[in-house]
């Protein structure tokens, strides 16, 4: 009985993972911060400007340069904590009502989302190595070639 029982978890546990179910007792972070290039001169940026940004109504910076904006993916809790937090004043609170947005720019020929990475680690190294890059990583990530900037209201 012990190996049917031994037998039955490692194919539960099989199937979770090959269906991209997580199992792990950390939490997963709830917040998030804004990031660009340590030798971006930006420092903060305006709740409502960040929306823009990132839904590409926005597309240069007050320098004139072209914002590069980078998402996390859809499954990501920090990208959920990022829509919930910023794109909430454009009606797009949940990451389905983003995706619904990029569908009909697509579908219209009005516009493609920003590019999505799969990792803080992605992100940072993706904003640091491109100029007028901007996007968000969890609370504790690593801030190596970037900096945070403050999201005011």
């Amino acid at each position: 009985m012990p190996l049917r029982l031994n037998l039955a978890v490692a194919l539960g546990v099989s199937a979770c993972a090959a269906s991209g179910v997580l199992l792990h007792s950390a939490p997963p972070e709830s917040g998030y911060r804004v990031i660009v290039a340590a030798n971006n001169p930006m420092t903060s940026v305006k709740r409502d400007d960040l929306a823009r940004i990132f839904l590409k109504k926005l597309t240069r910076g007050k320098d004139g340069q072209e914002l590069s904006p980078v998402d996390q993916s859809a499954r990501s809790p920090v990208r959920a904590a990022f829509s919930e937090g910023v794109l909430v004043k454009e009606g797009l609170d949940k990451i389905s009502a983003v995706e619904n947005y990029w569908r009909q720019q697509i579908y219209s020929g009005r516009g493609t989302p920003p590019s999505v990475k799969t990792s803080d680690d992605e992100v940072r190294k993706f904003v640091a190595a491109t100029p007028g890059a901007i996007g968000y990583v969890g609370e504790k990530a690593d801030l190596t070639g970037v900096k945070a900037v403050t999201v005011q209201d």
